[in-house]
This record gives structure tokens, sequence and C-alpha cells, in this order.
């Protein structure tokens, strides 16, 4: 099957579902619906905060939050800007959410990168890639800070100091920190930052777990490439109802 690169959410979705991943990244399948607004919502306050740090506070958050939802400033630098509606519920999180990624900068200051991106080969020099963005990573005495904003609001889909402690994400970002820049995994420090109620949770991993992340990593990309699209497998389930796909899916129809 298809697989120019790996990503987390690929390898999520093709845990999920194969079938869905066929569709999505084998067949490139254009869904005719709508993006959800939660996922426009957590873009908008991304962009925001990468802009805001990128000028060094030049502009202010709030600044930044207008222009893009007033269509002067793009989501993607590969689309041109558009105006986004919002539901007035979101709106209402917008200011408390912007005054928690303002604390959040005045304490870490402005140095770093945002949105840093990164194209890692995972058994060089064979182009296993695993490609993703880090909302925001910066060195201080030594040590490397990770931080992923989270727009996800108080419930059970948040992560807790025990569950980060397995989250792929954070190990795949901790992973090519390490490799990155040839330190130990010790010495990154990775973490969540929930702009509802401005909770950080934090986790460190070694680099036996970093390993483990990186072979299961490699398995999945293998098991993609060698995977025949017609031997796909199918995983119907409540999380059916909210894929892109299931209007095409003989097997959610089924």
């Amino acid at each position: 099957m298809e697989i120019d690169y790996l990503s987390v959410s690929r390898k999520q979705c093709w845990d999920t579902c194969q079938q869905q991943y066929k569709y999505k990244y084998h067949l490139k399948v254009i869904s005719n619906k709508p993006q959800q607004i939660f996922f426009t919502y957590g873009q908008v306050i991304h962009k925001a905060a990468e802009l805001y740090v990128a000028s060094k506070g030049s502009q202010t958050l709030e600044y930044f939050t207008k222009e893009i939802l007033t269509g002067n400033i793009s989501l993607d630098k590969f689309k041109p800007a558009s105006k986004i509606s919002l539901p007035t519920s979101y709106y209402e999180k917008i200011t408390s959410h912007i005054r928690q990624l303002k604390k959040i900068t005045d304490f870490l200051g402005f140095d770093g990168d945002t949105e840093f991106e990164f194209k890692h080969d995972l058994n060089p020099p064979n182009n296993t890639i695993l490609k993703g963005y880090i909302d925001r990573i910066l060195k201080k005495n030594e040590k490397f800070f990770v931080i992923d904003y989270k727009t996800t609001k108080t419930g059970p889909y948040r992560k807790d100091k025990n569950t980060i402690k397995k989250d792929l994400q954070m190990q795949a970002y901790s992973l090519v920190v390490r490799d990155k820049f040839n330190i130990s995994g010790d010495k990154i420090i990775l973490a969540l930052f929930y702009l509802e109620g401005g909770n950080m949770i934090s986790v460190s991993f070694n680099d036996k777990t970093l390993d483990e992340c990186k072979k299961t990593l490699l398995e999945t990309f293998e098991e993609i490439k060698t995977k025949e699209p017609e031997k796909a497998k199918a995983n119907v389930g409540n999380h059916c109802k909210f894929c892109d796909y299931n209007d095409i899916c003989p097997y959610y129809k089924s």
C-alpha cells in the first residue's frame, strides 16, 4: 500500500481502520464532508501562538487571532486566506485560551522554534520517513523542552500523569529530538499544555522507551508498505460515525 511517509496521526488512522487509511492515504480520496469545527478552531489557536512567538511579541495574540479569523492571514501557507466563522461557544473560549498562551509565553520567553517541522529517517538510509510538527521547542541549560498546546476540553479524553507515559506522539517527538540533537532521552522534557484550565502534564522518556517507540513505528511502516490494498481490513465500530468515508465504505453500509 502507498506510504510516502509515516506520522503519528497516520499510524493512528492505520491502527483504527486499514480501510480508512486506504481511502485517505493510498487512494487519496478527497472527502466531501466539511472539516469538523473543533479541528479548525485548534488550527486558529496554534497559528496565532506560532505567529506571536515568531514575532517576539511585536503584536498581541488578540491581533493575530483577529487577522486569522477575518481572513487576512492564512492558516495554511499553501492555501489562500479566507474568513473563518466559529460558533458562539468557540468565541467565548478564545479569550481564556489566549490568556493561557500569553501566560506560558511570558514564562518561557520567545526563544526556540514554533511549528518545528521534522522529516526524520527512522532507519537511514532506507527513507523510512517520520514527519510532523512540534508546537514549540526550545533549549535551556542543556535540556530541551517540547510543548504541545491542546484545546481539548476537560474530560476523559485528556492525558494525565500516568497515561501520558504511553502517549505515542510524545514519545515520537522525544525520539526525533534525541536523534537530531544527539542527546539522551532524559534530557528532553515534554509537556501537554491544556489551554482550558491552564493545566500542564509533563513527561520524560529514557532511551530504552524511545528505541521501542522507533521499533513500533518501523513495524507499522513496513506493515503498511507490504499490505496489498485489496486486503486492507475494515474495523467497523462507533468510530465509523465520525469517519470521512462512511458514505462510500461498503463495510459501514452493510
